[in-house]
């Protein structure tokens, strides 16, 4: 079965770039002990359900012999 592979390192170039340090495993009981809103994301099966905002498809697009295609969610 042939495989898309798609190299899209070089749109890292044209993205916002934004750090969420993770944090320390001795801080975490403290910071979730004054949370209010917890959430959980079951990525086991989550395959092809995490939605890419419309106006930002075009920064997925690829090209193959027979067309161009742009991705509606996230390819993983």
């Amino acid at each position: 079965v042939p495989r898309l592979v798609i190299n899209y390192k070089p749109l890292n170039s044209a993205l916002q770039w934004i750090r969420y340090p993770i944090p320390q495993k001795k801080d975490l009981p403290n910071r979730l002990s004054k949370a209010i809103i917890f959430s959980k994301f079951d990525m086991k099966s989550g395959f092809w359900q995490v939605q890419i905002k419309e106006e930002d498809r075009y920064k997925t697009a690829f090209n193959v012999p027979f067309g161009q295609y742009e991705w509606n969610v996230m390819p993983f």
